[in-house]
């Protein structure tokens, strides 16, 4: 696949999807839960994505 693994693809947006699909809630005036779990939801991507990369430590 010429723009990367699958995973690390989906790992790299996922977050950002899940902000956009927060702030588009935000904007259209969407009850709080639907604006409050895309943002949860985007958080343990990140991490997972930091961590795929070597950018995260597991131990501090």
């Amino acid at each position: 696949m010429r723009g990367g693994k699958p995973l690390d693809v989906a790992l790299a947006l996922g977050p950002a999807v899940f902000i956009v699909i927060a702030l588009r809630g935000a904007l259209t005036g969407a009850d709080w839960p639907l604006i409050a779990l895309p943002l949860m939801l985007s958080f343990p991507v990140h991490i997972a994505d930091l961590m795929r990369r070597g950018m995260l430590s597991k131990s501090t």
